[in-house]
């Protein structure tokens, strides 16, 4: 489903930015920041719930008492000026977070114990370490560049529709073509 996402996400910015084409068949690492940014606007789960462990004093000073029921709102969590910048709204795979410990998907794939075990197989890994050549990418980042080096575009006959049987921010369909250059 993110896939769907990522293209429309791209498509889009590739019309206000042409100069980016290049970035996403030379540079997987755009094309995985891409991921990052749909994935942090488009959670799988916009929500997400929990229960508190003891007593919880948050940082506005509200107290939250054990055993209650907390929802967060990934949705506004994600999109927090504060953190991500006043455009964190848009999508921007040139995004920099300048805030420690926040990874560029905001809390879409969970964080501590609650995180996502797949989050690597499917968007890689945040960080590069400069000591191995073997760096993880994901499949979703690998798979969209695939596609991008083999001229995807989105069908003009068949426009993308969004899924009306979910409050998830899913694409009910989302057809693409793959223009032949040649």
């Amino acid at each position: 489903m993110k896939t769907r996402c990522i293209f429309h996400n791209l498509f889009n910015w590739l019309k206000k930015h042409p100069e980016d084409a290049a970035l996403i068949t030379n540079d997987k690492s755009f094309v995985q920041r891409a991921m990052f940014e749909t994935i942090r606007l488009n959670p799988s789960s916009p929500t997400a719930m929990r229960r508190a462990l003891s007593d919880v004093t948050l940082k506005s000073g509200t107290i939250v008492p054990k055993n209650s029921t907390v929802t967060i709102d990934l949705m506004s969590i994600n999109r927090s000026a504060e953190i991500f910048g006043a455009d964190a709204n848009e999508f921007d795979p040139h995004r920099q977070i300048s805030t420690p410990n926040v990874a560029a998907w905001g809390l879409s794939f969970g964080h501590g114990m609650h995180a996502c075990i797949g989050q690597e197989l499917a968007a890689g890994l945040s960080e590069r370490s400069e000591e191995t050549s073997d760096y993880e990418f994901g499949l979703a980042t690998v798979a969209v560049q695939a596609m991008f080096d083999r001229n995807v575009i989105a069908d003009p006959s068949q426009p993308a529709k969004i899924d009306t049987t979910t409050k998830r921010p899913y694409w009910g369909s989302y057809h693409v073509l793959f223009e032949n250059r040649f």
